[in-house]
C-alpha cells in the first residue's frame, strides 16, 4: 500500500471540512484581516506506543542488516516543542499551521522470533529476549488543519483539531546490546497527522492559555515495522492580533 494510501482517508474529510470553514453561515464570502491572526507556543511530553517489526527473509535498514528476525521496540518518554500561526475564520472555527520538534530516546528491543543482525562487524545472534538499545529519534513537523472552538463556562473552553502534513526525522542507533557494530544513522521524510483535544483559558482578550492532548502518527520509513504512534500533552501560551 503506497503512501498516499494509507493517508487519503485523512485528505478528503479535511480539505472538505476546511472548505465549509472558509465559507461563512448566510454564504458570503469571507474577508481576511490581521486582527483575526493567531500565534501559539507550547511543550510538553510525548509518549511513543511500541513499533512492531518482522524480517522473513533478509532486508538491509541504515547501516544494518535483519535476518529473520521479528520483535517489538520500545521508547523512552521523550520531549516536544511546538509553535503555531493560526486564523479565526469565525469565533468557532480557525485554521493553523503547526512546527513541531520532537526528541525520544530508544529503550530496548523485545525479540519475539530469533534471528541475526550484522552492523559493521560479523552477524550477531539474537535469540528471544529483551536488549538494550542506545540511541535517539528526533523529528521535525509541519502540519495544517483546521480547529474547532467551542465555548463551556465563562472565560474556559475546548477545541478539537486535525491536521496533516510530513515530517523529517533522523534515527540515530549507536549501540544494540552494548555491541557498537550495530549502529545506524538514517534520515526519513513521510507523511504524518495528528489529532489534537484541549481545553483553553482565556486570559483577557488577546492571551489564553491551553492544555492539550494529541494523537501522533508517522509513517513508517520501512515496511518491516509498523506505522509510528505516540501520545502528547502539551501546555501552550497563545497570543491574538
Amino acid at each position: 500500500m503506497s503512501i498516499f494510501d494509507k493517508l487519503k482517508f485523512l485528505w478528503f474529510p479535511i480539505i472538505g471540512f476546511s472548505t465549509f470553514c472558509f465559507s461563512s453561515v448566510d454564504g458570503n464570502e469571507h474577508s481576511f484581516s490581521k486582527d483575526d491572526f493567531y500565534i501559539s507556543i507550547g511543550g510538553g511530553v510525548l509518549l511513543p506506543n511500541d513499533v512492531s517489526f518482522e524480517v522473513t527473509g533478509s532486508e538491509q535498514i541504515g547501516g544494518l542488516t535483519l535476518n529473520s528476525i521479528s520483535g517489538d521496540i520500545k521508547y523512552d518518554t521523550g520531549y516536544q516543542f511546538s509553535g503555531i500561526i493560526g486564523y479565526d475564520i469565525n469565533e468557532d472555527f480557525a485554521f493553523e499551521t503547526e512546527l513541531i520538534y520532537t526528541n525520544f530516546d530508544y529503550d530496548q528491543v523485545d525479540v519475539s522470533a530469533s534471528g541475526t543482525i550484522t552492523g559493521t562487524g560479523a552477524a550477531v545472534s539474537f535469540g528471544v529476549g529483551s536488549f538494550d538499545i542506545d540511541g535517539d529519534i528526533s523529528a521535525f513537523s509541519m502540519l495544517f488543519g483546521p480547529k474547532v472552538n467551542f465555548n463551556l463556562i465563562d472565560n474556559l473552553g475546548g477545541y478539537l483539531g486535525g491536521s496533516v502534513g510530513f515530517t523529517s526525522y533522523n534515527v540515530d542507533i549507536k549501540s544494540i546490546a552494548a555491541d557498537t557494530t550495530l549502529a545506524s544513522d538514517e534520515d526519513y521524510l513521510e507523511f504524518s497527522s495528528k489529532f489534537k483535544a484541549g481545553l483553553n483559558y482565556s486570559v483577557d482578550e488577546n492571551i489564553s492559555l491551553q492544555f492539550d492532548y494529541g494523537f501522533n502518527y508517522v509513517v513508517a520509513g520501512e515496511d518491516i515495522y509498523d506505522d509510528f504512534t505516540a501520545n502528547s500533552l502539551t501546555a501552550r501560551f497563545n497570543y491574538s492580533f
